[in-house]
């Protein structure tokens, strides 16, 4: 009897205790893991939309040196203004393929300045007809370059970038490189281990022309009609009941589970715009969390199995989770460390950050083989400006010009800082010191032409800059100090010789 009391009143509670460990254990793990799935999720999403955003921005850039470089033919001039397709042609079809082969490029056309197409070098056999597309429009309205994502239903989602082409100053037609972008698709689901949907409005394309289009290559056997939507691109095969009533929604989804066949999946969708900032469709990233549940299931079996197995595993997770959760923090004591590197008012880098990392800048341009610049900033009689017109329209100023200063430097490394009360320091690389002049130029004429009124800065009458600039090789600086002070020295002689000018240092 009493070995029968000791069992009930010790060995069954220990057990009964053990088992109650074990389920808040296995309670406490399944939350953990599904808010680490969410998180994980979350970051696979944010992944794909910077990569596709920096991916199309390099792509622009990369077109639009093409674009330069093909205006400065002078045989592709004389052929266009003469109007000799067959020349055009037989000149730029193999720098076509060139193209096609480095850069994707699958569109190139040359259009006449009534906005019918001259050419097409991939298709040659199709031209005058007229192009009313809104890339096409904004440059000829603005004679200038126009470039964004544009939806056809030949052509799925393609990037454009149109150039106005000028020979002596008149404007003779237009050149366009194009590139379709729906082989993101696969390549963003191949290197982030997440799958991809892109859907577009009806709105944008008819049920015909949505007929037409499925069939106008074997990879759109993957596209389906939805009830507000089309499919027109998706990394997964076979689309279920559950996915496609998640797709009809016309909100964005965040971090939303659902089944599609034997795969769980966690989905965040954001709008994609065309060109004009118009939302046609939406974006899904979808991560496939099915052996995560696998997993978490089989070990909730086995600790079910044996008691001793559940303590084991128990404490072998809770270590495991305790250090996920410790690293979880110190990414967030980082995080407000990263903070305390930024000025509170103007959102620039401070003078803490400026001492760490001016000298990370100078050895980043000796490896680029690039020159550095120091441009000292200070604000024309700021001081007279705050006791006239207050400190908090004074904040503003300093918001406006750290704002411009952000705007003209916008490289990876481009670095504004504010330094002081109304002092400010960009540090930028350069091949030359024409262009660093010519940055310094741009930014004093800017802040100028913010035309904020300053009735005491006198012979202005606006809020104006000073700027000492510096340029220097890497090779001959042994202490930023130095170039920081021939920096300050030619603002010095900016301040002296008039105010709202550019003073290079010599």
């Amino acid at each position: 009897m009493d070995k029968l009391n000791i069992v009930l009143r010790v060995v069954f509670p220990f057990v009964l205790g053990l088992l109650l460990i074990a389920s808040v254990s296995i309670f406490g793990m399944y939350y953990l893991q599904k808010q680490h799935i969410k998180k994980q999720s979350y970051k696979v999403f944010e992944n794909v939309s910077t990569i596709l955003s920096q991916t199309i921005t390099s792509d622009i850039e990369n077109f639009v040196g093409t674009i330069e470089l093909l205006k400065k033919d002078p045989k592709i001039i004389k052929y266009f203004k003469e109007k000799d397709r067959d020349r055009l042609f037989l000149y730029l079809y193999q720098i076509y393929s060139d193209f096609n082969e480095m850069y994707n490029i699958t569109h190139f056309y040359f259009h006449n300045i009534d906005k019918t197409n001259f050419i097409r070098i991939h298709n040659r056999d199709k031209h005058s007809d007229y192009i009313d597309r809104i890339t096409l429009s904004k440059a000829f309205e603005t004679a200038n370059y126009s470039s964004g994502i544009e939806f056809g239903i030949y052509h799925n989602l393609t990037l454009r970038v149109v150039a106005p082409i000028f020979n002596e100053d008149e404007l003779i037609g237009f050149i366009e490189l194009g590139k379709d972008i729906d082989y993101l698709t696969r390549r963003l689901s191949k290197s982030l281990n997440g799958e991809i949907i892109f859907t577009i409005s009806k709105d944008m394309i008819s049920k015909e022309n949505f007929e037409v289009w499925t069939k106008q290559a074997a990879k759109n056997i993957y596209y389906k009609e939805l009830d507000d939507f089309y499919v027109i691109d998706s990394s997964i095969k076979y689309i279920r009941s559950e996915l496609q009533d998640l797709l009809n929604s016309r909100n964005d989804i965040s971090n939303i589970e659902v089944v599609n066949g034997r795969h769980t999946f966690h989905v965040n969708s954001t709008p994609f715009r065309d060109v004009t900032g118009k939302e046609i469709g939406k974006l899904y990233v979808l991560l496939d969390t099915s052996d995560e549940f696998k997993f978490l299931i089989s070990l909730i079996i086995e600790m079910s199995l044996i008691v001793g197995a559940i303590i084991i595993a128990m404490i072998f997770y809770y270590w495991k989770y305790v250090k996920k959760t410790e690293k979880k923090l110190n990414k967030a004591h980082e995080k407000i460390h990263s903070l305390s590197i930024k000025d509170g008012l103007t959102m620039l880098y401070n003078r803490h950050f400026f001492n760490d990392n001016v000298p990370l800048q100078i050895n980043n341009a000796a490896r680029n083989k690039k020159k550095i610049t120091f441009l000292m900033i200070d604000a024309d009689n700021f001081k007279k400006y705050n006791d006239n017109y207050g400190h908090v329209k004074g904040d503003i100023v300093l918001k406006e010009i750290a704002n411009t200063c952000k705007e003209l430097f916008q490289r990876s490394t481009d670095m504004c800082y504010r330094v002081g009360g109304e002092e400010f320091v960009v540090v930028f690389e350069s091949e030359n010191d024409e262009y660093s002049h010519s940055m310094a130029e741009k930014l004093c004429k800017s802040i100028e032409n913010l035309d904020i009124e300053h009735k005491y800065n006198d012979g202005y009458n606006r809020v104006t800059v000073s700027i000492g600039m510096c340029t220097s090789d890497v090779q001959e600086i042994t202490n930023f100090d130095h170039i920081y002070a021939n920096a300050d020295k030619a603002l010095y002689l900016s301040k002296e010789n008039g105010r709202n000018r550019v003073t290079k240092y010599c």
